[in-house]
């Protein structure tokens, strides 16, 4: 409903000020992401397609650089920071871009800051098939030192997720030098 200054009122005016503080918030680095990620994603999904998953993330993980397994406190500002960002691209892009090309987007940009997150896969029955049923729903997302990124918490509850990360082969992870 529109008040008679044009504006909308209760949740929307609240979701527009939580959206002012977020913006406030990013980095310069941050809005170098923000004008990337509208190109990543049709990237993403032909490569996901033409390659696979673990061959397009092999290619992508940071040669050289440090990637640290160990999380600190300004690790997961940046993490969430960055998801917030890359979902909110996503959401505004022409193309649609799926769980898993938003997740692989978003492992990378976490890849070249440093920040080693995990790409985790479920799979659950298609609600409503009947048992013995083959539809199958799958779904992708991000995960920090088990803390989900890119969805809701709750994701693991819906879905049966696979025993291990999807990590790309060849990858060793170095704790990153703190000087």
């Amino acid at each position: 409903m529109l008040s008679s200054s044009g504006s909308s009122t209760g949740v929307s005016s609240a979701a527009a000020m939580r959206r002012r503080e977020r913006l406030a918030q990013l980095t310069p680095g941050d809005l170098g992401y923000a004008l990337l990620a509208p190109w990543c994603f049709p990237v993403a999904a032909l490569a996901l397609r033409r390659w696979g998953l673990q061959r397009v993330q092999t290619r992508l993980a940071p040669r050289g650089r440090h990637v640290s397994p160990a999380v600190c406190g300004s690790d997961v500002q940046t993490a969430r920071r960055t998801a917030w960002l890359v979902d909110a691209v996503a959401r505004r892009t022409p193309w649609p871009a799926n769980c898993l090309q938003r997740s692989l987007v978003l492992w990378w940009f976490l890849a070249r800051r440093g920040i080693a997150a995990e790409i985790r896969i479920g799979v659950r029955r298609r609600p409503g098939s009947p048992s013995g049923s083959r539809s199958l729903d799958f779904h992708a997302w991000v995960e920090l030192d088990g803390l989900v990124l890119n969805d809701l918490p709750s994701v693991r509850e819906w879905f049966a997720t696979f025993d291990r990360a999807i990590v790309p082969s060849g990858a060793r992870w170095r704790r990153a030098r703190l000087d």
